[in-house]
């Protein structure tokens, strides 16, 4: 049976939680600075009513100022994404080390979403780059020979007129007018075989094609990863499988059940008075270190009762003494000793 990690004590949740939502809001920061400054240069009117690039640069297209400027900042923003999800994912990777196979199921979702968006935002620059002017024009072309006479003449002779009509329209077309003609020539693109959309469903296959199996093989422990972070983040922490809810036993008569108020605030001095309780019982031999981790997880996770009380020199030197004993870890410690300084 495949041995499941230790979860991630919730002081080391919290801390990731707070990381990640600072990275997030540097990320979304970002983001909504280059859509303003998209919006600011789709409004300027040299730019908003501009028409093709030159023919001596790009030839027949139909790329314009306005669409290569919103590429150019749609690109940006999917760096930003990309960058969020990798450093999302290093961050991960140096918090939880055990679990090694979320780093990569950040990447390949990040790689996913990337993917879905970049779909979206190179299909009209890409149209209007490989539909030229010329191909619109030959839309309504006649695709069989006219008819013979007077009259077929007449047909061959007014489809060039409506040729060069069209062809003059699609040539000085700008602002307004010149969107309608570069959305056709999307419609144009995507026809049958629609290269663009398969190529797209071919890079998009690869990271679920990957996603797939490393999901399915790590499916029990994302659920119980998952299940401790949901209990951590909301102030329980859930027994493990295979361990007494809360309960510690032992054959002394100084052993007692140790079973911190999930839910209920506890002083500072109580929950002192439980560690130090946990840390006697384990070094006498009647609780295990395992039950010992999984009951001051349950203790250092209760809230903090906000009473009269206030933390003196006392408290903080029974919170130093359980760190150089090794009850506490250096992150324990320096959680409690953060939130004891606020009952100063």
């Amino acid at each position: 049976m495949e041995q499941i990690p230790s979860p991630i004590p919730p002081q080391d949740l919290t801390t990731l939680a707070s990381r990640a939502a600072k990275l997030a809001l540097k990320a979304g920061v970002s983001i909504v600075a280059l859509l303003i400054l998209r919006g600011i240069i789709g409004s300027l009117p040299v730019i908003k009513n501009s028409a093709t690039i030159s023919d001596s640069l790009l030839g027949d297209s139909m790329l314009s100022p306005l669409v290569l400027a919103d590429a150019i900042i749609d690109s940006v923003i999917l760096v930003v994404l990309f960058a969020f999800g990798s450093r999302l994912a290093h961050m991960v990777k140096g918090s939880a080390p055990r679990y090694t196979f979320l780093p990569s199921v950040l990447i390949q979702l990040t790689l996913f979403g990337s993917l879905i968006f970049a779909y979206r935002i190179y299909e009209l620059p890409a149209a209007c780059f490989f539909v030229g002017r010329t191909d619109l024009v030959n839309l309504n072309a006649p695709r069989t020979s006219p008819a013979s006479g007077s009259y077929g003449e007449f047909i061959h002779a007014w489809g060039q007129v409506i040729s060069q009509v069209n062809a003059a329209a699609i040539q000085n077309a700008s602002g307004d007018s010149l969107v309608a003609y570069q959305r056709l020539a999307v419609a144009v693109f995507r026809r049958a075989p629609d290269y663009y959309g398969w190529f797209f469903l071919i890079l998009i296959a690869i990271p679920i094609a990957r996603l797939v199996p490393l999901v399915y093989r790590n499916l029990d422990t994302m659920t119980d990863l998952l299940s401790h972070g949901a209990a951590a983040v909301g102030g329980v922490v859930a027994p493990r499988s295979g361990e007494p809810g809360g309960t510690v036993a032992g054959t002394h008569s100084d052993v007692v059940l140790v079973n911190a108020s999930r839910g209920a605030p506890m002083p500072l001095t109580q929950i002192l008075d439980k560690l130090e309780k946990l840390k006697s019982l384990l070094d006498a031999g009647a609780i295990s270190s395992a039950d010992f981790a999984s009951e001051k997880e349950k203790v250092l996770s209760t809230p903090l009762l906000r009473d009269s009380q206030t933390a003196d020199a006392e408290e903080f030197l029974r919170l130093k003494a359980l760190f150089e004993s090794g009850a506490l870890t250096e992150a324990e410690y320096e959680a409690q000793k953060q939130r004891a300084l606020r009952l100063i």
